[in-house]
Formats: C-alpha cells, structure tokens, sequence
C-alpha cells in the first residue's frame, strides 16, 4: 500500500512538471502578423511551406516558436513571388510587418512593430471577411535555436523527480493557427498623435491636388497608413483636412473613416463644423 501510494504521489509530481513545463513553452511562442498597405492579397510560404490556401491582405500566424523562419509572399493571380525574407522571431512576442510597393513597383516585406505577445486586442477580427485555418511549419536544423525538449523520469519508490536533457531531432513540425483576412484590419489602439510637422505636410499635398476623387482616395490611404504605424490624426486636424472637399459626401467619407480612429475620440462632434450641413454628419452619429 505505501508503495503504491508513493507511485501515485510520483506520478503527480510528473504530471505537474510536465504541465508546467508544456505551459512555459507555449508562453514563450510568437505570433507574426503580415499586412498589405493596399490590400493586396498573398499568399504566405514559411520554410518553404504554404500556411494560407485562401489568399489574403492580412495573414497572422500565431503559435511560433522562436526561431528563424525564411518567408516568401506569393501573388495567387500569377505565382509570382512577390518578396522573400529571413525574419527572426523572439520568443513571447509580436511582429507586425508590412507588404509595401516602392516607386518602381518592387514588393518589400517592412519591420513596423513588435511588442510583447498579451492578446489579439489589436485585431479585428470580422467574422465575414475572415478566416481561420490550421497549417504546420516544418522547421529545420539551421533555422531553428529552439531549446532542448526534455525526459521527465521518476524514480519510483521516491519522491525525487528528475530530469534529463535531450537534444530535439530536426526537422520538427510545429502547428499553428491562421486568421486570413480579406482586408487589412487597422489596429484598435492609437497611442500617439500625428505630429505638426507631419501634419502640415500631408494638408499642404493635400491642399494642392484639384481632383475630389482623387484627393478623397489618398487621404483614406493616409488616415490608415497613418492609423497602421500607430499614429492618429486628432479631430482637429480632420476637421481641417474634411475642409480641403468641394462636398459634404465626400466629408462624410472621410468622417466615417477617421471618427474610429483618433487621438481624442471625445472630440468626435467637433467633425460636424466642417460640413456645408451639419445635420449630415449628426444623423450618422
């Protein structure tokens, strides 16, 4: 009786290192979050294997370990590689990056933010424009600093447990979690404000450029590029900009777009003593 009263003890200790020990790992995984500045949908490679079959403007990929990961953006009209690019993830955080077109029509994967993995407060998650899938990255020797897995061994008749190291065998297979969206979300926290000088910059472009359709298109751009780097224009300043349009439903675009995202969302109202008819705006608010 006491002996198998003493294996029952053991295997408990197992059981909460193991838990432990399981949970610690998890902890330190990482989540890479791809976006497309114009909403050019893609198609990831990581390690030379496909994570998303449905193509996407914004692609998350939760679950990574730390570890070096070779990522390769493919567009699904022509299976041509958009760009290629070595990232390497920490552990516990993270990385937002984002697909830009430069000048010459060249495709670049652009480091924006990291921060320490806590939840997905910075998603958006639409269940209409979005899916989930399940994938798997196969992780090869080279590419991967993971730490040692271990034995658990206990040493029955004993209390004592012990543990021994043992060196992973590559290539490991990691699953992981994919949220594809159809749109690139913008983040839900701005914790800054655009500052005057940028400002004055973008109303001055902004300022010279006669065409409504045009300007009203460019300033969207600008609010989430802005938005995306974290950085919100304050009601203020959309009240000026929403001045720069001919007609109040241009303004209302505009408002619409950037009421969601500022700096002081207190000051929202302020928007309204830009239009031709006030009440325009009010009635959407």
């Amino acid at each position: 009786m006491i002996v198998y009263f003493r294996m029952i003890k053991s295997c408990f200790y197992l059981a909460l290192i193991i838990c432990f020990s399981l949970n610690k790992l998890a902890a330190q995984n990482s989540n890479l979050v791809i976006d497309a500045v114009a909403n050019s949908q893609f198609i990831v490679f990581v390690n030379e294997v496909q994570q998303n079959f449905i193509p996407g403007a914004r692609v998350v990929l939760t679950n990574l370990p730390e570890s070096v990961y070779k990522v390769k953006l493919i567009d699904p009209k022509t299976n041509e590689i958009l760009t290629e690019e070595v990232i390497k993830m920490p552990p516990s955080s993270d990385l937002i990056y984002t697909l830009r077109q430069d000048i010459d029509g060249v495709y670049e994967l652009d480091f924006t933010s990291s921060k320490t993995t806590t939840t997905y407060n910075f998603l958006k998650i639409d269940d209409e424009n979005c899916y989930t899938e399940s994938s798997k990255i196969l992780i090869h020797g080279p590419y991967a600093p993971l730490p040692d897995t271990r034995n658990f061994i206990v040493s029955w008749g004993s209390e004592k447990v012990k543990t021994v190291q043992r060196q992973i065998e590559y290539p490991v297979e990691v699953e992981v979690m994919l949220y594809v969206c159809e749109t690139s979300y913008l983040n839900t926290v701005c914790p800054t404000s655009v500052n005057l000088e940028v400002y004055n910059d973008i109303y001055s472009a902004l300022a010279k450029n006669d065409d409504e359709l045009e300007k009203l298109n460019i300033t969207k751009k600008i609010i989430i590029n802005q938005q995306r780097n974290n950085s919100c224009f304050t009601a203020k300043q959309v009240k000026h900009l929403l001045q720069l349009f001919a007609t109040d439903k241009s303004k209302l675009v505009i408002a619409d777009l950037a009421k969601g995202y500022l700096s002081d969302p207190a000051n929202k109202m302020l928007l309204k003593e830009a239009f031709d008819n006030p009440d325009l705006f009010i009635a959407n608010n």
